[in-house]
């Protein structure tokens, strides 16, 4: 993005050139702040996913349930 944009800001004018570095900067940060929310929204949706599994799988045990360091030194001798 900022490749792009730097043609656009180069400038023999300073102040063009200011104003242009003003503008990337705060679309930059509502980019941030955008992909932010969207992180946010999936972690919530995964969160929910997660406990729906839990609550689905909440008393489940193995047909073959094993003590876990039992199967390790069957594994690792």
């Amino acid at each position: 993005m900022l490749t792009k944009r730097l043609p656009d800001i180069v400038d023999g004018n300073p102040v063009k050139m200011a104003l242009g570095l003003v503008k990337m900067i705060v679309e930059i940060q509502q980019a941030v702040a955008d992909n932010m929310d969207t992180v946010e929204r999936r972690l919530n949706s995964s969160r929910a996913q997660l406990e729906t599994v839990e609550k689905e799988l909440g008393g489940w045990k193995p047909k073959t349930a094993q003590r876990p360091m039992y199967r390790l030194v069957q594994i690792y001798p």
